[in-house]
């Protein structure tokens, strides 16, 4: 099983905005990635998180392959970008 894990680090008074887009997103865009969002309690305030699960590399590739020919996917991370910050990270787990 991979598991993929993206931190974001929102802009100040964007966290409801941010979260709405991407509890959408998750529903509109992207339907076929097993997609959890992660929003915080305790530590770094403003921070969202994003973690996917694959049952392999091979399927990651795939289902990201679709994700990015969707145009609505360019409009939406464009637009994720303007509610976060630049600080963030992207990784990739197996989970054993």
């Amino acid at each position: 099983m991979i598991v993929q894990r993206f931190t974001f680090q929102m802009k100040k008074g964007k966290w409801e905005e941010t979260v709405k887009m991407a509890k959408e997103g998750r529903k509109t865009i992207w339907p076929f990635i097993t997609c959890r969002i992660y929003t915080n309690n305790y530590g770094p305030m403003n921070t969202l998180v994003f973690e996917n699960e694959f049952k392999d590399m091979a399927e990651l590739d795939k289902q990201w392959e679709q994700l990015e020919a969707k145009e609505e996917w360019a409009v939406w991370l464009a637009k994720l970008d303007e509610l976060t910050t630049e600080e963030g990270k992207s990784e990739l787990w197996n989970l054993e």
